[in-house]
């Protein structure tokens, strides 16, 4: 057996950990919400994370995915190990980041957090379905900086080139460190299933490297334990691009480090012991593995290949219908440093410096303002989701004990006295969403993947 062998006498520790139910982390909202103001909030026990402090264990049988205020996007409800992903990437305001298989966009969120909106991070995945599932969390997060594709690695290096400071490879991979609580992981899992996730990762970090820039950054991530597509596609991307060098990641409580007596031992492999292993049975996570690699030199021809002017296609009638809505709803100083676009029958805000992207399959190009309906323009609820309520010009107040809060969210209509028009819903002062008053009755305009509740 694998496992007893990699860990010896820790392995009925390990063992021990799959008796028991699987941790619960949440991740704070710096877009939204402090630390200590998120405690304040919750009745959760809480105990923080080592790794970073806008992450927190969740003590008991809870559901904090059906709580209010993570409707609010105040929160990430996200495994710990997997935060550590994001902290030990280290994103800064105004770089250009992509993450490459983003869904269902747990460290795309967090990346989005520590940029505070500046820079470009674009989300990607293959995977139609599951960019859907990514382009509702961004929405629920009020990010306003983030290009949301479904494209393949090879497409997306061939349009970009060396654009980003950053790249982030979350592997699909065998999916071992999520074995406690992820049944299907669990039945797909076979030694031929290690063997073609390894090959695949070979092939999507050779076509990442072609997006980082000089003195930039690749991370990959698994949450596998099999040193073949952890250990082993770290070497083996090392031996075919020399131009790249192994980080030694930074150190927190319950890391671990790479393992290079877990492969086939070669020259130079003792370079893996820079990398980062975590353990269930050392800190209450899954398991996950990181590695840090800098690109160090660029290969003969590297260029950077989008053109860095965007198509802003904004027309007059569109421009117009917006316009009206903000003289409305909103103050005009929420938009005026804003680039717009119109794609399609959606408005986009365009991260500043986001470069002629047309040709890849794009599912939003920035920050979702909203769409144009026949002569009328209806707001998204990104838009709500990304405003701060002092830019609104009607808000209607709510509180979690208010039972109109579960109703709003619901989608049942509320009585409202005021002044006809778009109203922003807000939970103890953050957005939850628009509405519409008419006559007296508030609609609630929130999305219908949000009514959970």
């Amino acid at each position: 057996m694998r496992m007893k062998q990699m860990l010896g006498d820790e392995y009925p520790a390990f063992l021990n950990i799959y008796r028991q139910f699987p941790t619960i982390g949440i991740r704070v909202n710096r877009l939204k919400i402090t630390p200590d103001e998120l405690l304040s909030l919750l009745p959760y026990d809480l105990k923080p994370i080592p790794w970073t402090e806008d992450g927190f264990l969740v003590s008991g049988d809870l559901r904090p995915g059906k709580n209010p205020y993570y409707a609010a996007g105040l929160y990430y409800v996200q495994d710990p190990s997997a935060m550590a992903v994001s902290v030990l990437m280290n994103p800064q305001p105004g770089e250009r980041i992509l993450d490459l298989s983003a869904a269902p966009g747990g460290k795309s969120t967090h990346i989005a957090s520590i940029m505070r909106n500046r820079g470009i991070l674009v989300a990607n995945d293959t995977n139609p379905a599951r960019v859907k599932s990514l382009a509702k969390n961004i929405e629920r997060w009020g990010a306003k900086n983030v290009v949301i594709t479904n494209e393949t690695p090879k497409r997306l290096s061939e349009k970009f080139g060396v654009f980003f400071d950053k790249v982030l490879v979350d592997a699909l991979c065998s999916g071992e460190g999520t074995f406690r609580k992820d049944s299907v992981a669990r039945r797909k899992w076979s030694p031929e299933f290690v063997e073609r996730c390894s090959l695949r990762q070979d092939g999507i970090l050779h076509h990442a490297a072609k997006l980082v820039r000089l003195g930039g950054v690749l991370v990959y991530a698994t949450c596998t334990f099999a040193p073949q597509e952890n250990e082993g596609s770290v070497l083996r991307f090392l031996d075919n691009h020399p131009n790249f060098r192994l980080l030694e990641a930074p150190q927190f409580d319950g890391f671990d480090s790479g393992k290079p007596e877990w492969i086939n031992k070669s020259k130079g492999s003792d370079v893996v012991k820079d990398c980062v292993r975590l353990w269930p049975h050392r800190f209450s996570g899954e398991g996950h593995f990181i590695a840090l690699m800098k690109k160090v030199e660029l290969q003969e021809i590297e260029p950077v290949l989008v053109s860095e002017e965007h198509d802003e296609k904004y027309p007059t009638e569109e421009r117009t219908l917006f316009e009206s809505f903000v003289s409305e709803a909103c103050l005009s100083s929420a938009f005026s440093e804003m680039k717009m676009s119109l794609k399609g029958t959606y408005l986009y805000g365009i991260p500043e410096g986001l470069p002629d992207i047309r040709g890849l399959r794009v599912v939003h190009w920035g920050w979702w303002l909203g769409t144009m309906r026949k002569k009328r323009f209806v707001p998204s609820h990104a838009l709500a989701m990304g405003l701060d309520p002092k830019d609104v010009k009607s808000v209607i107040p709510l509180s979690l004990s208010n039972p109109d809060t579960l109703r709003f969210l619901r989608g049942e209509v509320l009585p409202s006295k005021g002044r006809d028009g778009w109203t922003l819903v807000t939970l103890d002062g953050y957005p939850l969403g628009w509405g519409k008053r008419v006559n007296g009755r508030l609609k609630s305009h929130t999305p219908k993947w949000l009514r959970w509740i």
